[in-house]
């Protein structure tokens, strides 16, 4: 199916095993999730992961590889669909490097963790598997 969504899952090494990026989830600051949002028009899913990484986390990335993504999809409640919009989200996440820092635009609380601690602290089930999924593919 066609994404709706794209993010990133940051990913650095650290003193024991690799680091990933969670970040709090806007208008949930006790929910941790891994930055992504919608693709705009004429943006590709790697460019929308770029932007929201970019955005959400003050995180200039670049993709481990642009042909590799893990899909994650799920149904938002109908209480939270926008008019006009599906309440189904595919989004395609892809394995990102950080290569330097900025601003970011949206405030949101950031935790750099080891991979088996951001599994833990994770709020929901999707992100998890899609931790397990780079785990698997940085070798672990």
């Amino acid at each position: 199916m066609r994404p709706t969504h794209a993010g990133g899952v940051l990913h650095r090494p650290g003193a024991n095993g690799p680091e990933v990026l969670l970040v709090t989830a806007a208008g949930a600051p006790h929910e941790w999730v891994l930055p992504k949002g919608r693709i705009k028009k004429r943006e590709t899913p790697v460019e929308a992961a770029r932007r929201e990484v970019l955005e959400e986390c003050g995180v200039v990335a670049h993709p481990d590889d642009e042909r590799v993504w893990c899909e994650s999809s799920f149904i938002l409640p109908p209480h939270v669909v926008r008019p006009g919009r599906s309440a189904e989200v595919v989004v395609h996440y892809f394995a990102m490097t950080p290569i330097a820092t900025a601003a970011s635009t949206e405030g949101r609380q950031l935790a750099w963790l080891p991979l088996t601690e951001a599994m833990s602290r994770a709020t929901h089930a999707s992100t998890t598997a899609v931790l397990r999924w780079l785990d698997g593919q940085l070798g672990g």
